[in-house]
């Protein structure tokens, strides 16, 4: 008894939360029945639907923003789980946070027309999603860490994963 209890304390005066995993682009991460592998990011415009009347119209933005292009897979054998999609950021090596955008921060109603909406997963599946966050701010800023929050199983448990790149990954796509 005398163990559990100093188990329960330590995990209690250390936070009892590991730290997200940290991996680079390209490099796959297992996050319970979750494997999350970021595939590339690019600073680019992005096609918004915009409302209006008679129907709504896409368009380009006007402004660049940092994308994210990453693959969740379901790697269980039984579970069917939907990864969801928990707002995220992007954090420079100076500690500056670019937040993750949606369609009605460019335009009030608007619409991201890229694959951004997470489907249910049966066993074996996978999807291709993209993320949007601020460009960076900071023209010295180097070093990034986007950090993404998806659902793990099929009983809604959520974990972050950190994915590392570099300001040169965001300056091939310019």
């Amino acid at each position: 008894m005398k163990t559990v209890f100093a188990l329960i304390v330590a995990l209690l005066l250390v936070g009892g939360v590991e730290e997200e995993p940290l991996v680079k682009l390209g490099e796959p991460v297992r996050l319970g029945g979750i494997e999350l592998t970021a595939l590339s990011v690019e600073l680019r415009e992005i096609s918004i639907k915009q409302p209006g009347w008679p129907g709504a119209r896409v368009i380009d933005s006007a402004e660049k923003y940092t994308v994210l292009t990453y693959k969740v897979a379901n790697v269980t054998d039984v579970q069917v789980i939907h990864p969801g999609q928990v707002p995220g950021k992007i954090e420079d090596q100076f500690g500056n946070v670019h937040k993750q955008i949606s369609g009605g921060d460019i335009c009030e109603g608007c619409v991201i027309v890229e694959p951004n909406r997470p489907v249910e997963l049966l066993p074996g599946d996978s999807q291709v999603l993209i993320v949007v966050f601020e460009a960076p701010k900071i023209k010295k800023a180097e070093l990034f860490t986007a950090t993404l929050t998806v659902v793990i199983d099929n009983r809604g448990t959520k974990a972050e994963a950190g994915i590392l790149f570099e300001r040169k990954q965001l300056d091939k796509s310019d």
